[in-house]
């Protein structure tokens, strides 16, 4: 079991960087920048689920400095 939530770790690390790829022009995407540059407004970041790996994806994405909005159906799981 420890080793299922290292890799679900590297998921949701792995996730926001992927996403942040596919924003850039070379990818297809609309050539914006996820981490924030002074001068240019945050982009939003929504996360669906906040298991293991929508935290650490959150933890990526704030890092980025992204805003970042987590969903999830259980209230618990956001307090």
């Amino acid at each position: 079991m420890p080793l299922l939530v290292l890799m679900l770790e590297v998921a949701g690390r792995s996730s926001i960087q992927a996403g942040a790829t596919s924003l850039e022009m070379i990818a297809g995407g609309k050539g914006m920048l996820l981490p924030g540059v002074s001068g240019v407004r945050r982009r939003r970041v929504t996360i669906i689920r906040a298991g293991t790996v929508g935290l650490h994806a959150c933890v990526v994405g704030v890092g980025f400095g992204a805003d970042v909005t987590i969903v999830d159906i259980n209230p618990l799981r956001l307090a």
